[in-house]
Order: structure tokens, then sequence, then C-alpha cells
């Protein structure tokens, strides 16, 4: 079950990769988008699912240090890979911007997947 974890996350991590380096005028622009701070939803609903992956996959690892600091190593690789897309949009990907507010978001999504995973996740997960 691990290993499908690992290559779940990985996946998910190369999807929001490839998603945060579109070019801004690709993005499509409906009535959704025009809804103050959708955006930040956006990266929240990003982040969420990537965090709950990682949660599991290291809550469940036989490693003991990997299962021992599950909670600080699954909120580490959020904020370093959320940190790094902004670089990269602000750097590197074309008609992107790199935005504090938007690292916040990733983090946000990140809290919510990790809470999603202690509350109901852990539970479901086991069967």
């Amino acid at each position: 079950m691990l290993r499908n974890l690992l290559i779940i996350s990985s996946v998910w991590a190369i999807i929001i990769l490839i998603l945060s380096g579109l070019p801004g005028s690709s993005l499509p622009n409906t009535s959704f988008s025009k809804i103050p701070h959708f955006d930040k939803l956006v990266h929240m609903a990003l982040y969420f699912p990537l965090s709950f992956l990682l949660i599991a996959e290291f809550s469940f690892s036989k490693k003991s240090f990997i299962n021992r600091y599950a909670l600080l190593l699954t909120l580490l690789i959020v904020a370093l890979y959320g940190g790094f897309i902004e670089l990269a949009q602000g750097y590197i990907f074309v008609q992107r911007s790199a935005d504090w507010k938007d690292l916040a978001s990733d983090l946000a999504g990140g809290l919510l997947g990790i809470s999603f995973y202690y509350v109901i996740g852990k539970r479901l997960i086991k069967r």
C-alpha cells in the first residue's frame, strides 16, 4: 500500500507542477475565476490531496524515523514544494508571478489535508 501512495503522491506533485507552469494566458477564464480570491481556493485544493497522501504514506512507513516525524515531514515537503513552485512562477515560468499569498494558500491546503487524514482518513485507509 505504501508504494501505491508514493506513486500517487508523486504523480499528483507532477500535476501541480504542470498546472502551475502553464502560461497565464492559457488558464481558463470562467465565471468561477471572477470570484474574489478564487485562485487561493485552487491552491488549497491542489495541496490538500498532496498533504493527505504524504501524511498517509509517512504514517504507514516501517521506518521509525519517518513514521515518528510524519507530520513534520509532510509540512516540510508541502512548504518547500509550494515555495519552489512560487519561485519557479516568478523566475522560470512564462506569464506567471510569485505570490506569498499563494504559498500561504498552499500551506493552508496542506494543513487541511493533514487534518482530514487525522480526523477521517486514518480510519478509512486502515480498512
